[in-house]
Formats: structure tokens, sequence, C-alpha cells
């Protein structure tokens, strides 16, 4: 499911469920009681500025 963080306690924990919270974009799994937070890859791009001479089409 995906919903705000804050409305992570409004969810049952499931064994297995899955939570993205998609104001923070962190993941928590349910083990049937409560929620972990589960790490998160990220991807790091880097920007260009236009005009920048290192975009070399």
């Amino acid at each position: 499911m995906r919903d705000q963080e804050s409305e992570l306690d409004t969810y049952d924990p499931k064994s297995g469920a899955k939570f993205y919270a998609v104001d923070t974009g962190n993941a928590y799994v349910g083990d049937g009681s409560e929620w972990s937070q589960v790490p998160v890859a990220t991807h790091n791009h880097q920007q260009l500025a236009v005009g920048d001479s290192s975009d070399s089409r």
C-alpha cells in the first residue's frame, strides 16, 4: 500500500505486508505485529545545467 507516513499506524502490519510512504520515501514491511522500516535504494543522478559542456552528444 502507498500513503502518507503519518497514516502508517492506521494499517494492520500483517506478515509480509508492504507500506510505502509517498511523502518521505520510507518503506516498511509488516511482521504480523509491527511495521519495520526497510532500506530503499536511491539513485544518484548528476544534474546538468543548460549549456553544460559535459553533455557531449
